[in-house]
């Protein structure tokens, strides 16, 4: 396996890129590197092109810093800040090589290992011939960790390629499902497939529900892994092969299905034929370890697992058993299964979905497409799919994303509306039917039964159903339709896991497929059926309620029916209607203002895109951690309540943000003037009520704040005044930016646009203005500089509404690739000092 190695160096140091080019020629001739640096670019290329082809391709990249080094702006500006993108995505090994002494502890490549040792310039070494053997002896260790790293399922070494039957390579690719891409012709696993995060259950008694990456099963050990159903339990098992496989192991893969004895020698022999090409003899050299998906499938009577499990464990150095979540019950009993480091599979959050979208997107074009193109196309599928994630609505799980993925390929721009939230389920439906194999003149049959069953459920409020509950359902249905099967229907849902069975209790298994029907039978009957309508009522009434906000969404989706829209708007139009809708003027914001001029200036700093987004994504995980309890409360809240109130206004725009997307083509302008402006509406005057409630209580929260700050006797009581004080003025300020985001991220679309300028033309208020800059640069990716300066100079004498700007704009210059000279102009413009350092953390620092 030849290393393919990137020399990245100033011109003016060329004698040191000779000597280490003589010191490596031993590499070179051995092809354990194949070294390239622009002076090999032929007359007649495109020197530019040829150096960032050759940069994008290298698997090992080598940066000759010096002061000229540090000076060039294509070797730091292109070469550099490229080289540390693609370490930091792990496609490639960076290191730092120090030819001179100079100041780089402030770069981005100040975190990576640097070389000679101890990072002293070579320059200064008595000896430099010792330091450049220090430098290759160093490069080496690098070359071994490459050739361990698995970048995907099947990338084997040579030596590996003679080891895999062909059968058996064809099946670790094999995606299972079909997927088409119009820039692949056949996608194989490796091309979509990304690794779950794993929950430590048992084992190291200090990470107990922590998580941890698959590399953790890559070592000598016994571990038990634990999954829903398709989590991708059987993905996880072919990149365990691939991975084991490169790090020296000779891993065997079975199912449990197929083990009918505790006796493994036969089945084992026989796998071994199939899997490698080579004999047992012949891979000697390799460490044995074995791999059982579907272990909670094996059928052997409580003895014998024991059995089987302890020739697992005295006869592979790697065991690993994975299995359905429902036999974490079943393995306590099991006592040989009592020292296994116990897992679970994470189901996917922002950071994973985010990955297995950008590989998506970037499916065919991995080395052509550039940053902007795949951030963009990005952002675009993430506003469709994570809303669904989010709500609960569809599992956070693969091959839902990238069904869901598959679908956005399908329909074209012009089909835009089929991508709405009702159209997806529908898709999945649908996606289900066709793996059943349901005959097209029976999916109707099926889609009523469905739908009766979800009323059924939704009108006697029970989400689990028993025997006697099922049989009622039937029953019931069979006076108003056509007798069917009724076992066999069941049975043919639970099959394609739309219906789930547990302890004698039948329900939807997923809550998505709950709503999409219920809504679907509301739809088809509200106008003609006063009950339907009293209970859309209701759910509008309840709408803080997570089940009632997600069925008038899919609702929404079923009818355009003008009654509903209407609802919906005289629904929000009820939410805190005696607030006016809060302008953010220089009156209302008064008791502000102080304190912005106080807090530390905003700086534009040198950040790396990727890094942010996802500690951006890492951040949304933590802050979308199911809560059950807190969700339960909420739920469980009097309409009336405050908070219900607060979360029925979020909900509320949410839905009315999803008509506006979903059906931007089809409403009247009028119509959906109306719906945005009283979305808008909504979320400022419950801006309009907080602000009011901070003015009035201020003095009573800050005597709260100090009392707890007393807790701390090394602050003096001006101190802890003083810091009561900004800790109420800071929270103050963090619900007026979250606010103003949360409405233009709910409310907007890349499509309404015209709609948001109208709006901002009739009602010209500081908190307008400020929720289209968002929406502007969330939903569109431009900078519209002209319209920056007026709103700059508008806000010169409001100092919380200049600095809300200013946030909007650096938030997404450090989430989106922004040209330099742009970054400039914003500098000029806001009066944002630029500062080439690492982030530093500008927020107001408490000192509790």
């Amino acid at each position: 396996m030849t290393i393919s190695v990137f020399l990245s160096y100033s011109h003016a140091d060329e004698s040191f890129k000779d000597e280490f080019r003589k010191h490596a020629s031993s590499l070179r001739r051995n092809e354990i590197i194949s070294s390239w640096d622009d002076r090999e670019i032929l007359a007649g290329q495109e020197w530019e092109s040829e150096i960032i082809t050759k940069l994008e391709t290298a698997e090992l990249i080598l940066l000759m810093i010096s002061p000229d080094f540090l000076d060039s702006d294509f070797c730091y500006e292109r070469e550099m800040k490229r080289a540390v993108e693609r370490h930091n995505s792990g496609s490639a090994i960076v290191i730092p090589i120090i030819l001179k002494n100079c100041d780089w502890g402030d770069t981005p490549f100040a975190k990576l290992q640097g070389l000679p040792k101890d990072a002293k310039a070579i320059s200064t070494w008595e000896d430099r011939d010792t330091a450049w053997l220090d430098v290759i002896k160093g490069i080496k260790k690098s070359i071994e960790e490459l050739k361990k790293k698995d970048n995907s399922l099947t990338k084997p070494t040579p030596n590996t390629e003679k080891i895999i039957t062909d059968d058996h390579e064809r099946w670790i690719n094999d995606t299972e499902v079909e997927f088409n891409h119009r820039n692949k012709v056949k996608i194989i696993l490796p091309d979509i497939y990304v690794a779950p995060d794993l929950k430590i259950l048992r084992g190291d008694l200090d990470k107990i529900s922590q998580t941890t990456s698959i590399k953790s099963l890559i070592n000598d050990g016994k571990y038990l892994v634990f999954g829903d159903d398709q989590s991708g339990k059987t993905s996880l098992s072919k990149k365990l092969f691939a991975s084991l496989l490169n790090s020296n192991y000779m891993p065997i893969v079975l199912n449990g299905t197929n083990i009918k004895s505790s006796n493994l020698k036969d089945i084992i022999e026989i796998e071994l034929k199939k899997q490698y090409k080579l004999n047992r003899e012949a891979l000697s050299n390799r460490k044995p370890a074995i791999i059982i998906d579907d272990f909670s499938e094996i059928k052997l009577n409580k003895k014998n697992i024991e059995k089987l499990v302890s020739k697992f464990k005295s006869e592979f150095d790697i065991c690993i058993l994975i299995s359905s979540n429902t036999y974490q019950f079943i393995a306590q009993d099991v006592e040989e299964l009592d020292d296994f480091s116990c897992y679970e599979i994470v189901p996917f959050g922002n950071l994973k979905r985010t990955e297995i979208i950008e590989k998506w997107v970037s499916l065919g074009r991995e080395e052509i497409i550039e940053d902007n193109e795949l951030y963009q196309l990005s952002d675009q599928i993430k506003l469709k799919i994570d809303p669904m994630v989010r709500k609960h609505i569809i599992p956070p799980k693969p091959i839902y994303i990238l069904t869901l993925l598959q679908m956005f390929e399908t329909y074209t721009p012009q089909k835009y509306d089929l991508t709405s939230h009702g159209h997806c389920y529908q898709y999945l439906v649908y996606q289900s039917f066709d793996k059943a194999k349901i005959r097209g003149d029976d999916i109707d049959k099926y889609l009523n039964v469905m739908t009766e069953l979800a009323w059924f459920i939704f009108s006697n409020q029970k989400p689990k159903l028993n025997h006697s509950d099922l049989e009622e359902f039937f029953t019931t249905y069979e006076k108003n339709f056509l007798p069917v099967n009724r076992d066999e229907i069941v049975e043919v849902l639970i099959k394609i896991h739309i219906l789930f069975q547990s302890d004698g209790f039948t329900s939807f298994k997923y809550k998505y497929i709950y709503y999409f029907f219920t809504a679907k039978r509301m739809a088809e009957n509200f106008r003609s059926n006063n009950e339907t309508k009293s209970a859309i009522s209701k759910l509008l009434h309840n709408l803080h309620n997570e089940d009632c906000s997600n069925i008038i969404i899919f609702l929404t989706h079923h009818t355009k029916d003008q009654w509903v829209l209407d609802e919906i708007q005289i629904t929000l139009m009820e939410l805190f209607q005696e607030q006016e809708p809060s302008r953010l003027d220089s009156e209302s914001l008064g008791f502000m203002n102080e304190f912005i001029k106080e807090i530390p200036a905003l700086i534009i700093e040198k950040r790396k895109i990727k890094e942010e987004r996802e500690a951006h994504d890492k951040k949304m995980d933590e802050i979308e951690k199911p809560n059950p309890l807190h969700e339960e409360y909420i739920d469980d809240l009097e309409p009336s309540d405050t908070l219900a109130q607060i979360n029925k206004t979020f909900r509320g725009i949410e839905i009315a943000g999803q008509i506006v997307r979903n059906r931007h083509a089809s409403l009247k302008r009028n119509d959906l003037y109306s719906l945005v402006h009283e979305g808008i509406n909504t979320g400022l005057r419950f801006l309009d009520y907080f602000l009011g409630f901070a003015n009035k209580s201020k003095y009573e929260v800050i005597k709260i704040i100090e009392t707890i700050l007393k807790e701390n006797p090394s602050l003096t009581n001006q101190q802890i005044e003083k810091e009561a004080k900004s800790a109420f003025l800071f929270l103050t300020y963090g619900v007026i930016f979250g606010v103003i985001r949360k409405i233009s991220t709910s409310m907007g679309s890349s499509e309404a646009e015209a709609i948001y300028k109208e709006i901002e033309k009739d009602f010209d208020t500081n908190s307008i203005n400020l929720i289209n800059q968002a929406i502007d640069l969330h939903f569109h990716k431009k900078l519209d500089f002209r319209n920056i300066e007026l709103l700059n100079d508008k806000f010169s004498s409001n100092p919380t509404c200049a600095r809300i700007l200013k946030e909007i704009i650096i938030q997404h210059i450090y989430m989106f690739p922004v040209e330099y000279q742009d970054k400039q102009r914003i500098s000029s413009t806001l009066g944002i000092s630029m500062n080439t350092q690492r982030r530093l953390d500008q927020k107001k620092q408490l000192k509790y």
